[in-house]
């Protein structure tokens, strides 16, 4: 849950009071290709934590009803919603490369 509160914090709050968010690149001087190769690591590790929280609690939930013949606790790209994640936000829109 502390991942999601913190991704809806930096998307929500105001951008006058929180300052510049360049994905890790805190001097002025950072090439814009490193930030930006920064960024897309954050986001990258914040998409696999989250997947694999979503198939955790998908295991935990097949376990605790016995659906092990009926559901598997796999959860596609596609459907791990966070802004961030391309595979969600452009689904049918355009091409996703990594």
């Amino acid at each position: 849950m502390v991942i999601v509160e913190n991704k809806l914090e930096r998307i929500y709050r105001s951008h006058a009071l929180r300052g510049n968010d360049h994905g890790g690149c805190e001097n002025e001087t950072s090439l814009l290709k490193t930030c930006y190769a920064n960024w897309h690591k954050q986001n990258q590790a914040t998409i696999a934590e989250m997947q694999r929280l979503e198939q955790e609690n998908n295991r935990l939930f097949i376990e605790a009803y016995g659906l092990q013949d009926e559901l598997t606790p796999d959860v596609p790209l596609e459907q791990i919603t966070l802004t961030v994640n391309p595979y969600y936000r452009y689904k049918g829109v355009i091409g996703v490369r990594d």
